[in-house]
């Protein structure tokens, strides 16, 4: 879905349609390495 910036949140309306709703990330340090990938289901 895109690119989060620092200090900052993102909403979608298509996580409320989707009960569980999975979500999944990996972040960028300041070296540009990424992390390793989470995972979280959001009731």
């Amino acid at each position: 879905m895109g690119v989060v910036p620092p200090k900052s949140q993102r909403q979608t309306s298509w996580c409320q349609a989707i009960a569980p709703c999975h979500v999944a990330w990996r972040a960028i340090n300041d070296y540009g390495g990424l992390s390793a990938k989470k995972e979280q289901n959001l009731p």
